[in-house]
């Protein structure tokens, strides 16, 4: 089967309405076929990419975030924010960009990111008079953030998939997120001063600090995850799991 009609048929799926991840396995599946490969083989193939520790942090990065969620950690993080840049210029649209930095530090999902912020943040925007495409269009951008800033979910995808540490993958993206962070909130506040939004409350230091002290373990989070890979204890548990369900297995089958 050739590259073009490889193309030619994976565009057919789309247009049909099938969806993009299906297509891509339909059209993989019938490439590997056509080259006679058995299909027992394509399965074990599989299975065999995805039998990998490292891609539990997913689902837990997902979990994460779910029970921050629910469990109203991300309004202490909006609250925070709030503490931090609600007296400035555009104070609301600031929070939205320096929340969802940080909640993109303990998830790892734009998706959740957006989902979890936004459902904050956008209702009180509106009641602040802040127009509704500027709000949508702001708390979109700041989605961004997830898939940047570690632990990122895609990088962990990224560094399984290319063999590469995911370690260093998570580090290379602190520096890029928060430069873009920066960049997004001097744009915004520049928005914000023509659009005439101006701030809300004053600064004070001890209202800060009992905010601080609501979102202390959630902003925990980053420096639990990024410490424990970098001081070596994720590893060593890694080895243990190993251990662990070796010796269970031999004990099932003695």
């Amino acid at each position: 089967m050739s590259g073009g009609m490889i193309i030619v048929t994976f565009f057919i799926l789309l247009m049909i309405g099938i969806p993009v991840i299906t297509s891509l396995g339909v059209v993989s599946a019938i490439y590997l076929i056509s080259l006679d490969m058995s299909p027992i083989l394509i399965v074990q193939q599989m299975l065999n990419s995805m039998d990998k520790f490292t891609l539990l942090a997913i689902p837990f990065f997902i979990m994460a975030g779910g029970l921050m969620e629910v469990g109203g950690i991300s309004r202490e993080i909006v609250n925070f924010s709030k503490k931090l840049m609600g007296p400035l210029p555009g104070g609301l649209a600031l929070v939205v960009i320096l929340a969802s930095m940080m909640f993109a530090s303990m998830t790892g999902a734009g998706a959740a990111t957006c989902a979890a912020i936004g459902s904050i943040m956008l209702p009180e925007m509106k009641r602040e008079g802040y127009d509704e495409s500027f709000s949508s269009a702001l708390q979109s951008t700041a989605g961004i953030f997830g898939p940047i800033i570690p632990p990122s979910i895609l990088m962990v995808i990224y560094a399984v998939a290319t063999d590469t540490s995911v370690g260093d993958m998570l580090l290379a993206g602190v520096i890029p997120g928060i430069v873009m962070g920066l960049i997004l909130i001097v744009v915004t506040m520049r928005l914000c001063i023509n659009r005439g939004y101006k701030g809300e409350g004053r600064f004070s230091l001890i209202e800060i600090g009992k905010s601080f002290v609501g979102a202390f373990w959630a902003l925990l989070t980053p420096v639990i995850i990024l410490g424990g890979i970098y001081s070596g204890f994720v590893f060593v548990n890694r080895k243990m799991g190993h251990i662990l369900i070796e010796n269970w297995a031999s004990c099932k089958k003695n």
